[in-house]
């Protein structure tokens, strides 16, 4: 309590607002560590001399424990001086009740007794008696046989006496041990009371020492807590400074991507992807019709090895030509897979009429459904679909043309100044864009192109 008024008092010494520092050099915590660590060693070593001070140990505490050992003591003392009193009645009392049972005896122990009862016996066996004398004898016997009960409890007495004598002695001797023991605590005590004197000044001089020593404690951790919020405080400072010039290098960069991407996406011409996979779907649909037209073997062989490409087939483009080749090879081959061997002559004039009526199916794989579906063409499912599938396609083809030309030709034109000059040319390119949306968005079926 005394150190927590202290420091209460210190606080309110110091002023109430104090300017902040900021410090761009960090606390030595080694220094500190080892400075506060001495102040705990020494914290510690007066705690502990005066806890051995006032401890169990304690000259306060021993004579204490002095003072209840003489006390019991002479408690037992007293006890023992009652009990002497009570045993010192009971001897007198034991010693007249033998001595009255000593003078009524004859004998002092059944031995003689009964060698003079055993003798009076032997002679009155051996000899005749007249009757007077031989009844005599008799009596004297039975006197005799009665007279080892008086001296059984004369013993009996006797035994007793000594030993309530042999317990008033021993009670004596614990007496005069107790009385020296009570000497000897009276001098510890007298003893006790000097050094508890002078062991108060050793416990005041120690609690002062111990607010002392707390106090600096205080301080020292109060001054390092300081010095790292300020050494924070400058981390702080030139953390936000780093972030905020990373920031702006971010959005520079960010910027000059942005422009860089902007430039890439004008010099690439416009729906060039779309355009592709038009040109690579015409010319795959080509080749099944041309499989699928009834002909001799040799001109069917030669139709496929002579396909003519789309004359408005643009310049490919390398990853979407190897994909489109992909699919090509694929259903090419799931085409042939269905095509039997070659029939006999006879067989071929007569199945040749048939086969320009019937309907055959066309397999497609999934890489060519995909291609079908960007372009926003429904895929056909038999051969009698394969052209009007063929004219859809150059529909899309002419149409991703002209809008590629209508972005090329926006693209060329100088930014406009005025706000509404560019909102007019924003609103001309809207019905281009959303043309395109719809058409990725919902394919468009042979039967609606033909119905068209």
């Amino acid at each position: 309590m005394e150190a927590e008024s202290n420091n209460n008092d210190l606080d309110a010494d110091e002023p109430a607002l104090k300017p902040k520092v900021i410090t761009r050099f960090a606390p030595n915590r080694q220094k500190f560590e080892k400075e506060f660590a001495e102040i705990k060693a020494q914290i510690d070593t007066a705690e502990s001399q005066l806890q051995m001070a006032m401890g169990s140990n304690s000259p306060q505490a021993r004579l204490q424990a002095v003072k209840e050992k003489r006390e019991v003591a002479q408690k037992r003392r007293k006890d023992i001086i009652g009990q002497l009193d009570d045993l010192k009645k009971q001897i007198d009392t034991k010693r007249d009740a033998a001595s009255q049972l000593r003078s009524k005896l004859q004998y002092q122990s059944e031995e003689q007794i009964e060698q003079l009862a055993r003798k009076l016996e032997t002679q009155l066996q051996q000899h005749s008696f007249r009757l007077s004398e031989e009844r005599r004898l008799v009596a004297e016997i039975d006197k005799l046989r009665r007279s080892k009960k008086a001296v059984r409890q004369y013993n009996e007495a006797k035994d007793e006496l000594n030993r309530l004598r042999e317990s008033q002695q021993g009670l004596r001797l614990e007496r005069d041990a107790i009385s020296g023991q009570v000497g000897d605590f009276r001098t510890q005590e007298d003893e006790l009371h000097t050094t508890v004197r002078s062991n108060r000044e050793l416990v005041e001089n120690l609690k002062k020492e111990l607010d002392v020593l707390h106090e600096k404690k205080r301080k020292k951790w109060a001054a390092f807590k300081g010095d790292q919020a300020a050494y924070s405080e400058y981390r702080e400072q030139k953390r936000t400074e780093v972030n905020k010039q990373r920031q702006q290098e971010k959005q520079a960069f960010a910027q000059a991507r942005a422009e860089e991407r902007r430039e890439q996406q004008n010099n690439v011409e416009p729906y060039e992807v779309e355009r592709q996979l038009c040109a690579t779907l015409l010319s795959y649909l080509g080749k099944i019709e041309a499989l699928q037209t009834p002909c001799t073997p040799a001109s069917c062989y030669s139709s496929l090895a002579s396909t003519p490409m789309s004359p408005e087939e643009p310049k490919t483009l390398p990853n979407v030509r190897d994909d489109a080749e992909d699919s090509l090879s694929q259903g090419m081959e799931a085409l042939f897979a269905g095509i039997p061997r070659k029939p006999s002559r006879k067989v071929r004039r007569s199945g040749s009429r048939a086969g320009q009526m019937k309907k055959r199916p066309v397999v497609l794989t999934p890489d060519l459904l995909e291609q079908f579906a960007k372009v926003g063409v429904k895929p056909p499912v038999t051969s009698v679909e394969i052209p009007v599938a063929i004219e859809a396609i150059k529909a899309q083809q002419k149409l991703y043309n002209r809008m590629a030309a209508a972005e090329l030709a926006a693209r060329c034109q100088p930014p406009d100044t005025n706000e509404e000059n560019q909102q007019a040319g924003e609103e001309q390119r809207l019905p281009s864009r959303a043309l395109t949306l719809t058409l990725t968005k919902r394919s468009v079926s042979p039967s609606q192109i033909s119905q068209n």
